[in-house]
């Protein structure tokens, strides 16, 4: 019966038939009670893990994120490597690039001004697209990297197979060490 009657009971009801009834210590009770329950039942924030980049440069930038993943099918070593962009970050913001737990101690960076040069780079070489994109390769590093080389020493830098708006771009190797979380602040 008392659990019908609750159930039919906004907390409002509740509250003002608690203290019509009871007075002031069953209002103090109340909203200790309720108060805990909140708490209990996942008020708080939950834990997230992610790779933020924050620019911190006088100019608005254009990055591209890699990382290498496990393949789909095993929950074996990694066996994929991932290139995605664009996010545009203006200066003095932070973006989310990556809201995965980070389960390998490099990840890759590139970024560009819009319409101008290149920023941040480094030696890694990864496929990059015009628009935005997302490049899963599950062949070894190492002949990507082979790949790389031919195709540069002919004086070209597009990704076979991907169409012509695909090309290499070298990207920084950012160490993250063993953290669940990273924030990488681009000058």
């Amino acid at each position: 019966m008392f659990f019908q009657f609750l159930s039919r009971q906004t907390p409002l009801k509740l509250f003002k038939s608690l203290v019509e009834a009871q007075g002031k210590r069953a209002m103090q009770s109340f909203l200790l009670s309720f108060f805990s329950m909140g708490l209990l039942f996942g008020v708080s924030e939950p834990a997230f893990a992610w790779f933020r980049i924050c620019n911190h440069s006088s100019e608005d930038l254009l990055v591209a994120y890699a990382y290498r993943q496990h393949h789909p099918r095993t929950e074996g070593p990694p066996a994929g490597w991932v290139s995605r962009g664009w996010w545009n970050i203006p200066r003095y913001y932070c973006k989310t690039v990556d809201s995965r737990s980070l389960t390998n101690r490099y990840s890759y960076v590139f970024s560009k001004i819009p319409g101008g040069p290149n920023v941040h780079t480094g030696d890694t070489p990864f496929c990059v697209m015009s628009n935005v994109f997302r490049i899963t390769r599950y062949d070894y590093h190492d002949e990507y990297i082979e790949e790389f080389l031919e195709h540069s020493s002919r004086g070209s830098n597009t990704c076979t197979g991907l169409g012509e708006s695909a090309r290499y771009e070298s990207f920084e190797k950012v160490d993250t060490g063993t953290a669940d979380n990273f924030i990488l602040t681009l000058n």
